[in-house]
């Protein structure tokens, strides 16, 4: 779960960096988008974040940067929010039994230390 935090700390960051940009007259955004992602992915610019992304939350990092390039930031938020809950509730569906053992042995402990008083 941790590595979930960094990662979406990480993207957060990503996003928040000002970059100094410069429009012609004549720009298509999404011919530009396309072919920054095409770079960004022939680069294999975000190799190491990729496996630990799709491990982590299911999604990809080029998946996550591809939503935020053609949403924004603010239009893909829902989209990113409905990968972190899957994830939480898939951490919560592999840590079920665990979480039972300890319920139980809290319940336990109180009992005997009910007995003690």
């Amino acid at each position: 779960m941790k590595k979930g935090a960094r990662l979406l700390l990480i993207c957060l960051l990503f996003c928040c960096v000002p970059m100094k940009v410069e429009a012609a007259e004549d720009v298509d955004f999404d011919t530009e988008r396309e072919e920054m992602l095409r770079y960004l992915e022939d680069e294999d610019v975000f190799g190491d974040l990729e496996g630990l992304a799709k491990q982590e939350t299911g999604i990809t990092f080029s998946q996550l940067t591809g939503l935020i390039a053609e949403n924004g930031v603010m239009g893909s938020l829902r989209e990113i929010g409905d990968y972190v809950l899957q994830s939480l509730i898939g951490e919560i569906r592999t840590n079920r039994q665990n979480m039972i053992h300890i319920l139980v042995l809290v319940l336990l402990f109180c009992v005997l230390q009910n007995f003690l008083e």
